[in-house]
């Protein structure tokens, strides 16, 4: 649980991914990892975003046209 600077309280929650792409170079430290934050945004919105698994870019083994 955490408190915001105004007294809201809140907690991390996972609940999915909305994109994955493959990295195909070594990772090593320092590496920069693209991510993206969603704030200000309800449980129910973020659930709606999330994809599943089949729907990720990484594992769609259809050809781009």
């Amino acid at each position: 649980m955490w408190q915001s600077d105004s007294g809201r309280k809140g907690a991390w929650r996972f609940e999915g991914l909305t994109s994955l792409l493959p990295i195909y170079e070594e990772l090593e430290d320092g590496a920069e990892v693209m991510w993206r934050k969603y704030a200000n945004r309800t449980v129910k919105t973020i659930q709606a975003l999330a994809k599943s698994r089949k729907d990720l870019e990484t594992f769609n083994d259809a050809p781009s046209n």
